[in-house]
């Protein structure tokens, strides 16, 4: 195999490398990228637990609330409640 020959394949071959080194440092980007939004989201989390947590407490207030103006419906109107 002539000299040129062999060098012309070490080209291909190191621009085969390179190629694939650019798309290993499009994924990292990539992987980089998802890692920071996955973060920024369990950051969030607790602060979306908080916000449930109220909301089933002021739903169970409302429940026990409309509960109890029901009973004190019943009652004035003299209603038996089963």
């Amino acid at each position: 195999m002539p000299s040129s020959d062999i060098l012309s394949a070490i080209l291909d071959r190191l621009n085969a490398v390179d190629k694939k080194l650019s798309q290993l440092d499009q994924i990292q980007q990539t992987v980089s990228s998802i890692v920071s939004r996955i973060d920024k989201m369990a950051q969030q989390i607790p602060n979306f637990e908080s916000r449930i947590k109220d909301v089933e407490q002021s739903c169970d207030f409302s429940d026990s609330a409309i509960e109890n103006l029901k009973k004190d419906d019943c009652v004035w109107l003299n209603i038996k409640i089963n």
